[in-house]
Formats: C-alpha cells, structure tokens, sequence
C-alpha cells in the first residue's frame, strides 16, 4: 500500500490524538467510582486500542506510552472529579469525531478510508454513549440552555478555585 505524505500526515496527526485519549483513559479508569462511567471509559479503552493499533499498523510505527508520576494522585484525584472526567471524555469524542471525518477528507486510499470509516462510527458510537451518561447524571442539560450555560459557570468557577501544589 502506498499511502501519500498528505495521508501519512492526516494519520499521524490523529494516530497521536488518540493515542493520547488512550493514555488519558487508562489514567482515568481508576480515578472514577461509578460504575457506568467505568464502564464507558473501559469500552473506550478498548476502543481506542484497536483505533491505535490499526493506524499504528497503517503508519509502521511504533507507540511509546509515558509512566505517569502518581506522587500526586491525591490532588488529582480531588480536582479529577466523576463530571470533570465525563466532561473531558465528551469533549475528546467529539474531537475524535471532527479529527477522523478531517482524516477521511484528506484520503484516498481505499484501506485508509475503509479504516477511517469504521473508526468514524466507533467514535459516533461513543459519543452518543458519553452524552447519554452526561445528561442522565445532571452533567449536561440538552433543553434548557440557560441550566447548561449556569453548570459551565460553575465548573469554570472551581477551576478557577483550584489551588496548584
């Protein structure tokens, strides 16, 4: 297969954005304590191996994940709350749905777009997962703009209030 610079580009762009997401989510499993929050995050893990290991394959490269320092895990832990992880998780499904539909824009390649397709709908797929957990946990309100707008606020004030160690 011969995959052009454009695509090699386009697919190392998003092999690293998810590669990154995979990282984030196996550091978040073991901050959350609810089980369907679990739950989703496990499913995105797996998820976002299989996405990893097939651009992996796509690009001939090799992914070098990074040990996490846990010598601060309590301050994260008390920052990292169940709605801040569900928040960043819902924000990474939808730029995982923006950067794989970018990714096929720029393809031709009938094994890449085959690829990028499937992963396109496994990311709709969690996404929709992610915003059903959001708004059944009071996380995300769909009909009610100004409720939505007043949850931001809040979550925006207690970054604000964080104190750095």
């Amino acid at each position: 297969m011969n995959i052009s610079t454009s695509e090699a580009f386009e697919l190392h762009e998003i092999f690293s954005y998810k590669a990154n997401n995979l990282t984030k989510a196996k550091a978040y499993v073991n901050l959350v304590s609810d089980p369907e929050l679990k739950d989703i995050i496990n499913r995105n893990i797996i998820g976002l191996e299989k996405n990893v290991k097939q651009l992996k394959e796509l690009l001939h490269e090799r992914v070098f994940w990074k040990e996490y320092n846990m010598e601060n895990i309590n301050f994260i832990a008390n920052v990292l709350t169940e709605e801040v992880i569900a928040n960043d998780i819902l924000n990474s499904a939808k730029e995982n749905i923006r950067k794989t539909a970018q990714a096929i824009t720029k393809s031709y390649t009938p094994e890449v777009l085959d690829v990028l397709n499937m992963q396109l709908q496994m990311a709709i797929d969690f996404y929709q997962r992610a915003i059903y957990y959001m708004i059944s946990n009071g996380y995300h309100v769909v009909k009610d703009i100004n409720e939505q707008i007043r949850l931001d606020i809040n979550n925006a004030d207690k970054a604000i209030n964080i104190k750095t160690i």
